[in-house]
């Protein structure tokens, strides 16, 4: 409870009296209580306001839960706001289980909300103080709401109850009765608000929150209010941060106090490159935990948003870590300042690198960059500048589970490092500059939406594999006939005389067979014309879709369909270039045109002995909007025909005869680009 003691004193025109005689002796000085000696502390009055001075007092007086229970409370809310002392959710609860074991209704309440499960003595004693009236025999009482859990309830009555009682509570002087009526309406909030404002008058920085008119928090911290430093740090006050660090203070900056707070300018903003218009400074040593740093804008034009990762590296320079941070809507002004708060990062040094960064002023624009996955410490990613976005669309290519962050370090981040200005960024769905397509390609679709007049680019071979999963049985033999009987759903079990007869006569399993459809057109198209071709009676066009696939499958692309054959005993299924190896499946040699069986690889592939291939060729516009895009295009088709083939060969395709590559990447200086 804060009790409120205004003192006046009034001057009058009497005659000076004389002198007291021995026999009258004058009475004595009041002697302020610890607690008035604390509330000096916090409000500054008479004495230097110093947040660890009254905390002192209050940890004395409170002595661990067994002395004066107004000093505990206040000291536990200490702890849990780091003001005066450490931030320290533990203690300040270690603390509540003495006040409650001592009768004290905050300390049950925290104690009871402390994360676990209260024991049942713990629940009485709360149960049996919250059902003490607000009154002057019961100061504290008032220091709670009626029902300290009245803020999950929308009823009027229990809101004008709970109004009531904190309006008695206010009466009797104890400030926290007073800021439960904050939101109030009436008498009593008028009441509450006259004495909250004399109390903000008199130092109160509690008091003047809950008016609206937070004290400035530069004095504050300097009188070890850590709360108050974490709100300067989230305004760029770097000496700040650190203390607020030090001490365990909150550093959510989407939730701090509300502390009136200017921004300070940390520097001197000149013209800058795009992606150096943010500037960092890092706060402190790296080690395990948040660390913080300063993002300035260095730049002229005010930054609306920055998105980007920040490298946290070890002494001898190896990666530890990639951690991403978001300034998003913090209109920061040329030479402005932020604090950014990194949580649970464990380093000697730190780099940031900028993936996005918008600018809000008469010519808002946004850019956009790539922070790769790995980055040497010091090493430079791309240019600084405005970036050319390469829209490309290879979605047909099989990779792992999340296709967008495993085609990056593959297909993108290997031809940025080595092309500073060009950000390859992969669509499924949309205009793009780079197509790769196959046989059931719409290409008059796809020329229109590249622009009219297209270059058709012959890249790999994709072969089609058919895995399955039969435990112990790492070959099996095909037959055209007998595959298009096992899709068209006329062969059910792996013991048919048919499968038997392609396998020397043995059967590989007595399982029942599951068929897993595959979504991608391009195989789907290569299988069904294997199967038109060579088991034209057996084959029953479109009877792969005669059977509704089951839901947990039907949405499977190629590079997530390996889980579910191997989790799903006596499964087969087509399955794209690489899926089957990626999965550690085995695959079905297959009858060749001339009858012999034969197994997908490499060398069968390129020899056409194989019969389930399709080949994949690159579609790109021959005139582009501008010449950076025009050279960008030129320049990474020309590195996917190149070193780019290793990485589809590693993805399970093969690589079309020299002759072949080399009079595609020939065609390339049939590029252009519109004049401006």
């Amino acid at each position: 409870m804060r009790a409120i003691v205004f003192v006046s004193v009034v001057a009058c025109s009497a005659p000076v009296p004389a002198p007291r005689s021995a026999t009258h002796p004058a009475p004595p000085r009041h002697m302020p209580t610890a607690l008035e000696r604390a509330e000096a502390f916090e409000h500054g009055d008479g004495v230097p306001r110093d947040y660890a001075a009254a905390a002192a007092i209050y940890r004395e007086s409170c002595a661990a839960g067994a002395g004066d229970l107004a000093a505990c409370r206040r000291l536990m809310a200490a702890e849990l706001d780091a003001r005066g002392v450490d931030r320290s959710r533990p203690q300040a609860f270690a603390l509540a289980a003495a006040m409650c074991a001592h009768d004290d209704l905050t300390g049950c309440l925290a104690t009871a909300m402390a994360g676990t499960t209260p024991p049942q003595d713990v629940i009485d004693r709360y149960q049996r103080l919250v059902a003490e009236p607000c009154d002057a025999a019961h100061l504290a009482r008032c220091e709670l709401p009626l029902d300290p859990f009245g803020f999950m309830s929308q009823s009027s009555s229990r809101e004008y109850a709970g109004n009531e009682f904190a309006g008695r509570g206010c009466a009797l002087g104890v400030l926290e009765a007073c800021v439960e009526l904050r939101f109030a309406s009436g008498d009593e909030h008028t009441a509450a608000m006259a004495v909250l404002a004399k109390a903000c008058h008199h130092g109160d920085a509690t008091a003047c929150d809950a008016i609206d008119q937070p004290l400035d928090a530069s004095p504050l911290c300097a009188a070890h209010d850590y709360g108050a430093c974490m709100a300067l740090a989230c305004a760029g006050d770097i000496s700040a941060a650190e203390l607020a660090r030090a001490h365990g203070a909150d550093a959510d900056c989407e939730r701090r106090p509300p502390y009136a707070i200017t921004p300070p300018v940390a520097i001197a903003p000149t013209p800058q490159l795009t992606f150096d218009s943010l500037a960092f400074r890092q706060v402190g040593i790296g080690r395990p935990g948040p660390v913080w740093f300063e993002a300035i804008n260095a730049g002229t034009h005010p930054i609306d948003t920055a998105l980007g990762e920040v490298y946290a590296y070890d002494a001898a320079g190896n990666q530890l870590g990639r951690h991403h941070f978001e300034l998003r809507q913090v209109g920061l002004a040329p030479g402005a300042g932020t604090a950014l708060e990194l949580s649970d990062v464990e380093g000697v040094t730190f780099e940031p690198c900028v993936d996005v960064i918008t600018f809000a002023d008469d010519r808002y624009h946004t850019r956009v960059a790539r922070c790769p996955t790995t980055k040497a410490r010091g090493v430079r990613w791309g240019t600084g500048g405005d970036n050319v976005l390469l829209r490309v669309d290879l979605d047909d290519i099989p990779l792992a589970d999340d296709w967008v962050s495993t085609f990056v370090p593959s297909l993108a981040e290997p031809f940025e490092q080595t092309h500073a200005g060009v950000v390859v960024d992969p669509v499924s769905a949309g205009a793009s500059a780079v197509d790769l397509a196959g046989p059931a390609t719409d290409l008059a679709a796809l020329t229109k939406e590249l622009g009219g007049s297209v270059l058709e680019l012959p890249a790999v071979w994709s072969p089609v594999s058919i895995a399955y999963t039969l435990p112990g049985v790492t070959s099996l033999r095909l037959s055209a006939r007998t595959l298009a009987r096992i899709f068209a759903h006329d062969i059910r079990r792996w013991d048919d005389p048919a499968i038997a007869a392609d396998n020397r006569g043995h059967a590989p399993s007595a399982l029942p067979i599951v068929v897993i459809q595959e979504t991608s057109r391009n195989d789907e198209l290569v299988v069904t014309t294997y199967l038109a071709r060579f088991a034209r009676a057996a084959w029953k066009p479109g009877a792969i879709h005669d059977k509704p696939l089951p839901a947990a499958t039907s949405w499977l692309r190629s590079f997530e369909i390996g889980k579910q054959l191997a989790d799903t005993p006596g499964a087969i299924a087509f399955v794209g270039p690489g899926v089957a190896e990626q999965a550690m499946l085995p695959v079905a040699q297959l009858q060749s045109a001339r009858g012999a069986f034969v197994a997908p690889t490499p060398a069968t592939v390129a020899a056409g002995a194989y019969p389930l291939v399709a080949a994949r060729s690159l579609y790109v516009s021959t005139r582009q909007p501008d010449r950076a895009t025009a050279d960008a295009v030129r320049a990474y088709v020309a590195w996917l025909l190149g070193d780019g083939l290793a990485i589809f060969e590693k993805l399970g395709y093969v690589r079309r005869p020299p002759a072949v590559t080399e009079t595609a990447l020939a065609h390339l200086t049939a590029l252009t680009y519109a004049a401006p």
